[in-house]
């Protein structure tokens, strides 16, 4: 219960490597660019096909069944029974009940925001205002700049317990989020 922010911010952080990875490739492969610097080099595609295969076969070989997943305390991941759910027809008939659940309704509005934004920046800014090598640069530091901002704000923040109750620390930390981006926006 006292590290859910900590691994919260973990993943964020591994997730955000790929788009901290991706931009330095990008940067990389686009630093002698022929088009006045606005071409992408045709390389930057086949690389990251390439580099989505070979993370789809390392997937395959490295990541190991739930099933032998031990916590810190030496007992064994348990898992829920699906709810009579025993082939994929019944399957896609509960996920569409999801989209009647109030608690995932009401998350919707913040899905639709977490992933607004993304046109503007990377399309209308990054896009328009820089060249392909400083596109990747760009990319690069603001993944980079997510990712540690995610950690950060789980271990010094959601995690703290002197601040309250986890429902306490969720609500002021998304309000916390909420006026950081929304004071970035008037910037």
């Amino acid at each position: 219960e006292n590290q859910k922010g900590s691994f919260f911010g973990i993943f964020w952080f591994i997730f955000n490597l790929g788009g901290v990875i991706g931009g330095l490739i990008a940067l990389g492969l686009n630093l002698n660019p022929d088009d006045e610097g606005q071409a992408v080099n045709p390389a930057t595609y086949f690389t990251f096909c390439a580099l989505m295969g070979a993370g789809a076969v390392f997937a395959c070989i490295f990541v190991i069944r739930p099933s032998r997943v031990i916590k810190a305390d030496g007992t064994a991941v348990v898992f829920k029974e699906s709810r009579g759910t025993s082939n994929s027809r019944e399957e896609l008939k509960e996920i569409g009940k999801l989209f009647t659940n109030k608690h995932m309704l009401l998350l919707t509005p913040l899905i639709i925001q977490s992933n607004w934004f993304y046109t503007y920046e990377f399309g209308g800014i990054n896009g328009l205002l820089f060249d392909a090598p400083t596109r990747g640069l760009n990319s690069s530091v603001y993944w980079a700049i997510s990712g540690i901002s995610s950690y950060v704000i789980g271990v010094y923040y959601l995690d703290r317990e002197a601040i309250g109750g986890r429902r306490k620390r969720a609500t002021q930390g998304l309000i916390l989020v909420s006026a950081i981006n929304t004071g970035q926006w008037i910037y």
